[in-house]
């Protein structure tokens, strides 16, 4: 289903004359692993972000921020962009996959859960059973 949503996206980003990103190469996914494991812990979910990350490298598309490792612009990285909201002491416990105009798409490490927070308050938004889920849902309010 993942693989279906990217794909219809991507066909959607053609018509609009973007550019599409390239898969993440196997040395950028062992870097994101690596980053995520020292970070987060050995429970950190790193290997269910490879499905998305093996069709795209980050993307961005009508207002919708989905992080990559590396990409061409660092806007989208997912290392660098974690960085900046862990500024923040309270965002700390999260390990951001994305963004747009008003929410963010994070892993709660403390509870385990796959959430999009509202970005003024950092409230919950909404709660999905998986990251997939997660994903689906984001890229399917980047298409018009």
């Amino acid at each position: 289903m993942l693989k279906d949503t990217i794909s219809k996206l991507k066909q959607l980003m053609l018509e609009f004359d973007c550019p599409i990103p390239s898969r993440a190469s196997v040395s950028e996914i062992e870097k994101f692993k690596e980053w995520a494991v020292e970070k987060f812990g050995e429970k950190v979910p790193w290997e269910k972000y490879i499905p998305f990350l093996e069709e795209v490298n980050s993307i961005e598309f009508n207002g919708i921020f989905l992080y990559g490792i590396d990409p061409n612009d660092s806007n989208l990285d997912i290392i660098e962009n974690n960085e900046i909201w862990h500024d923040v002491e309270e965002n700390k416990k999260y390990l951001f996959f994305g963004d747009g105009d008003i929410s963010w798409y994070v892993w709660d490490s403390e509870i385990d859960e796959f959430q999009e927070l509202d970005k003024p308050s950092g409230e919950v938004y909404e709660v999905y059973d998986n990251l997939n889920d997660m994903l689906i849902a984001t890229l399917e309010m980047a298409v018009p």
